[in-house]
C-alpha cells in the first residue's frame, strides 16, 4: 500500500461514535479522526519507510517523522 492509497483505506475503515470515532478493523476508539488514522498507520497496514531528508533515519509512520523532524531539527509541519 503506498501512502496516498493509505488515506482512502483509512476513511474507509473508521465510523463516527457517540464518543468520537471507532477504527472498524479492531475497534479502537479515539477522540478524533486524527487518532484512529495513527492507530491505523500504526497496527494494521505496512506502509514504505518515510526518511528524514536532513539525516535519512527512517520512520514507520508520519506521525513519527513529523516528531522525528520537531525534536531533532526543530521543523514543525504544517500538516
Amino acid at each position: 500500500m503506498t501512502h496516498e492509497e493509505f488515506d482512502d483505506f483509512a476513511e474507509s475503515q473508521m465510523q463516527k461514535t457517540h464518543q468520537g470515532w471507532c477504527c472498524i478493523i479492531c475497534g479502537q476508539g479515539g477522540q478524533s479522526k486524527i487518532h484512529i488514522k495513527r492507530h491505523m498507520e500504526a497496527k494494521h497496514v505496512v506502509l514504505p519507510p518515510q526518511y528524514c531528508n536532513l539525516c535519512n533515519k527512517a520512520a514507520k509512520t508520519s506521525h513519527s517523522m513529523r516528531m522525528h523532524m520537531k525534536n531533532a531539527h526543530n521543523i514543525i509541519s504544517q500538516l
